[in-house]
């Protein structure tokens, strides 16, 4: 098997990006109107276990939940929100 590339979201670190002084995931749902598992998987210390990104909440929780302005938001960089690893040869 040849090896590959996958991306990874950056969890807890995603936090920084945040216009907010004092954000914590508990806010981030609340302001963003998400559920709180949502939140607590896309915001992990770890979140090598998440498959998917739900297209539709993502933008309400960058924008309300972590108070970017849209500009802010549209202007992020794939290298901003994801890690790029590499999958182990076999």
């Amino acid at each position: 098997m040849q090896s590959g590339f996958y991306i990874r979201l950056k969890g807890r670190s995603l936090l920084d990006l945040s216009k907010k002084k004092k954000i914590n995931r508990h806010g981030v749902s609340m302001a963003a109107g998400v559920s709180a598992p949502t939140i607590y998987r896309y915001f992990a210390k770890d979140t090598e276990g998440l498959k998917f990104l739900d297209l539709d909440n993502f933008p309400k929780i960058m924008i309300d939940g972590l108070g970017m302005s849209t500009k802010d938001f549209m202007n992020l960089k794939l290298k901003d929100l994801f890690n790029l690893l590499e999958e182990a040869a076999e």
